[in-house]
């Protein structure tokens, strides 16, 4: 019996190094002019298409899909390797529920979704020198969290999850969100690059260690931390510290969202000054 080859998109774009699979799937399926749930379905992925999920694409695939899906998208043999998060498994961070993203990444041409944006340790952008957002501004949703008919047949800045309190799509520009401005010499900006390092070499057992122990350090923080111990990052950090505790201890959804990022950024930074100052 011969086999049915995969079916080969006729309209391709590349995937750029370090962007996210789900992120590179919606800029292919606006070049084919279909829904992202079409496209998945067309590469064969139904139980993705099932689930209205991107997380299984970037969190769950197999080496024999992103060879198949390499092969059906005229891409470079593992040149999807690196976009889903299998490689950073080894460090046991948890997952995100959907991707963070810096509105002035968003906003320059030829924008990309790095799969980093994922991590819940990448928490900073240092080529603007501000705080990613975690959430949508107007429906307070994760961005790339679940998908809905409008995914990918709009451009990637756009917001196209439905709002919780019924069917319409969000429909925001995630360009406009107002970031949360670090200056230069913020101690969270050097957390960040000092992440960032380990995150490059994350195959050296040494980095992986680390980045191990910014998780647990962070974890026994987050549990332990006071208002008072947070006042060099701001007043917003001051605030939010105290109703995130409770929201993550009662696992609240969206508002605890919001709050997510500024103290993650502000006990990883904690975990990471004890633990360099270590070494």
């Amino acid at each position: 019996m011969i086999g049915t080859l995969p079916r080969v998109l006729p309209l391709r774009t590349r995937i750029d190094p370090g962007e996210a699979l789900d992120g590179w799937l919606l800029r292919l399926a606006r070049r084919n002019q279909m829904p992202a749930q079409w496209l998945v379905a067309a590469l064969g992925l139904a139980e993705v298409v099932r689930r209205k999920t991107p997380r299984t694409l970037v969190r769950g695939m197999s080496t024999s899909q992103l060879r198949d899906m390499e092969q059906q998208a005229g891409l470079p043999r593992t040149a999807l390797d690196t976009a889903v998060l299998a490689p950073y498994h080894l460090v046991g961070w948890p997952a995100l529920p959907g991707s963070r993203f810096c509105a002035a990444c968003l906003r320059e041409p030829d924008a990309r979704w790095p799969i980093r944006w994922q991590l819940p340790y990448t928490f900073a952008c240092l080529r603007h020198h501000c705080l990613l957002a975690g959430y949508c501004p107007a429906c307070q949703q994760a961005p790339h969290s679940h998908w809905s008919m409008r995914t990918g047949t709009v451009d990637a800045h756009w917001c196209t999850l439905r709002r919780p309190t019924s069917r319409d799509i969000c429909g925001a520009d995630l360009r406009e969100h107002q970031p949360h401005q670090l200056d230069p010499g913020d101690a969270r900006l050097a957390a960040q690059q000092w992440i960032n390092t380990l995150l490059d070499t994350i195959n050296d057992a040494g980095a992986a260690d680390q980045l191990r122990d910014v998780h647990g350090l962070a974890q026994w923080l987050r549990r332990r931390v006071h208002p008072d111990d947070l006042g060099r990052f701001g007043d917003i950090t001051v605030a939010a510290a105290p109703e995130h505790q409770q929201r993550r201890r009662r696992n609240t959804g969206r508002r605890h969202q919001v709050l997510e990022t500024v103290v993650t950024a502000a006990v990883a930074t904690q975990a990471v000054e004890l633990l360099s100052s270590a070494t």
